[in-house]
């Protein structure tokens, strides 16, 4: 399989984006603003918003209940999956549940979330977690159950136990399970916690996408948009990814 140059990969996300932008641009030139609003006037809303205030206030909010939501995801999930896959005979009592969040829907969740807890920051953070943790749960857990036997029995006879034991063997074989179930659930956190905001909240992203819809200003809505997709680029690119290439960096050290 042929690598691709980072200078090559940036000039082809280039083209890829202009590609993109003068598609938009020509729907927006076909249908009216209230449908397809055009580049331009997508960029002048997001100006409008920052000039406000609005867009840095209710883009923290958002920001902090998804942070929020994805750190509890990932201290819940991960215990129960470490947990669980050094004590594999409880699994079988743990399994329905984890089953049940995953497969149901995220909608059923924030429906309950609604009836139990009414509007505000606990139903959007309460929906990530429980569609987002069980992801954490499942990744870490086939990554402990995934250890070579061979090796733990080469690590124990050469002494290693306990704190040593986990460190040099468990965590590095652990850590692309870890790190695939942290890019899911960061996306999970940012799409479900916004949805949450969207139905059920009275502030946020979320929220503030909802009005604009209602008043029919779609420019602030694909600004909004623009909004969203940056939270989650930060999240993944900047926190995950960047949590992950320190993680390897300490592998390679060891």
């Amino acid at each position: 399989m042929t690598s691709i140059s980072p200078v090559e990969r940036a000039w082809r996300y280039a083209l890829g984006t202009a590609a993109l932008l003068a598609m938009w641009s020509a729907l927006a030139a076909y249908y009216p603003t209230v449908l397809v609003p055009s580049p331009l006037e997508t960029a002048q809303a997001l100006a409008q918003l920052a000039a406000s205030g609005e867009l840095f206030r209710q883009a923290g909010i958002t920001l902090a209940r998804i942070l929020i939501a994805f750190g509890i995801s990932v201290l819940v999930g991960g215990t129960a999956g470490l947990l669980v896959g050094f004590r594999p005979r409880w699994h079988p009592f743990i399994q329905p549940a984890v089953s049940l969040a995953m497969s149901a829907p995220p909608i059923s969740w924030l429906v309950l979330a609604l009836v139990w807890f009414g509007t505000g920051s606990v139903t959007p953070i309460f929906t990530s977690v429980v569609v987002s943790a069980p992801v954490v749960f499942a990744n870490v857990y086939e990554g402990v159950r995934a250890m070579d036997p061979d090796l733990l029995a080469m690590a124990r006879a050469y002494g290693a136990r306990g704190r040593t034991l986990f460190e040099d063997v468990y965590l590095p074989a652990l850590t692309p399970h870890l790190f695939a179930g942290l890019q899911v659930a960061a996306s999970l956190s940012v799409r479900v916690g916004i949805m949450g905001e969207l139905l059920g909240s009275d502030a946020g992203v979320g929220y503030a996408l909802a009005l604009a819809r209602i008043y029919l200003e779609t420019p602030r809505v694909f600004a909004w948009v623009l909004v969203t997709v940056t939270l989650l680029a930060l999240l993944e690119a900047g926190l995950v990814r960047t949590l992950q290439r320190r993680a390897e960096a300490w592998k390679r050290a060891r």
